[in-house]
């Protein structure tokens, strides 16, 4: 029986280069997410506290803006505990009050912080992965080598 056998010499050691490559790349981009999530954070606190009349604020809703990473979705989650504030909508939004049913107008910290930050942030998180892959380039032979090391990737 006549078969022919097909493959790439070494295809395994190419797959596990590119995993340990693609591990470098997610954690210099958490690193970044981190980053900016704070940021976003320290903005919303900052527009509510410029936004607010401070003789009538206890601090706790600004308090409980806060940020959270999500390792492994590659996310971040960014904003107000409810558990703590739990009007927190009500500030951000707005909401009805008093007898006349009169609309007050949230602050809209959380949009607001996100409008000011949200190019930039944009613009870190690419420029982040790019460098971090400019940090790599392929051999002749086909394994993965950090330009600044020297080292390989997968390499013991």
């Amino acid at each position: 029986m006549l078969k022919f056998k097909i493959g790439i010499a070494g295809i395994s050691k190419t797959i596990e280069n590119v995993e340990k490559l693609e591990q470098a790349v997610k954690q210099a981009y958490l690193n970044k997410l981190t980053e900016s999530a704070n940021k976003f954070r320290d903005k919303a606190k900052e527009v509510l506290h410029n936004s607010v009349n401070l003789e009538y604020s206890t601090g706790k809703l600004e308090n409980s803006i806060n940020s959270v990473i999500d390792e492994e979705r590659l996310t971040a989650r960014v904003g107000p505990d409810m558990r703590i504030a739990d009007y927190a909508e009500w500030v951000e939004f707005g909401h009805f009050y008093g007898l006349n049913n009169e609309w007050w107008e949230g602050h809209h910290y959380m949009s607001r912080a996100w409008l000011e930050i949200k190019d930039e942030v944009a613009k870190d998180l690419t420029k982040e992965i790019a460098n971090a892959l400019k940090n790599y380039a392929t051999t002749t032979n086909n394994r993965v080598k950090h330009l600044k090391t020297g080292k390989f990737v997968g390499a013991v």
